[in-house]
């Protein structure tokens, strides 16, 4: 893809400030398969993350099975997250690209304390990073005031921070 003269006299800050309007505006006001991958890209990074920390701090009686899970998983998880980011960009898209965005559109979390948890909290971990809140759990869930019958748009707070837990 080639950019325009008056894109190229910009500095780099100036047009990643472009960007970064361009998509919060779009977030905020239109949601289109752009602004949904970047959470699917936080999701994904965090998610690779995770399991690369499950991956080195697994123990017990099932540390082989789960080591060589955990290894395939960030292995294909790593190869559709190459894969998403590297279409958007061929179709016109600048998907987010650094941990901070990352973070910003993830859902999931990772902590250092996981590293201590027993290998069958691991596996519910992840498990859990792939069903729906629930409403008692999650306030951005259907039935409360924030809610606004999208899931991806009910993720995100007005300001366009993610929600407290």
């Amino acid at each position: 893809m080639t950019e325009n003269k008056a894109t190229q006299e910009r500095t780099p800050q100036e047009r990643l400030q472009e960007e970064q309007e361009h998509k919060e505006h779009v977030h905020h006001t239109k949601i289109n398969a752009a602004a949904i991958a970047d959470h699917l890209l936080g999701n994904m990074h965090t998610l690779h993350v995770k399991l690369h920390q499950y991956h080195w701090y697994v123990k017990g009686a099932n540390f082989f099975t789960l080591h060589e899970k955990f290894e395939e998983l960030y292995n294909e998880n790593e190869k559709w997250f190459d894969k998403l980011a590297e279409r958007l960009i061929t179709s016109g898209h600048k998907p987010a690209s650094t941990t901070v965005e990352f973070e910003k559109y993830s859902i999931l979390s990772e902590d250092a304390v996981n590293k201590y948890f027993k290998a069958e909290d691991m596996v519910e971990n992840i498990i859990e990073d792939f069903r729906p809140g629930q409403p008692s759990q999650d306030p951005w869930s259907a039935g409360s005031p924030e809610w606004s019958g999208d899931w991806w748009t009910a993720r995100r707070s007005p300001a366009g921070q993610a929600p407290a837990a």
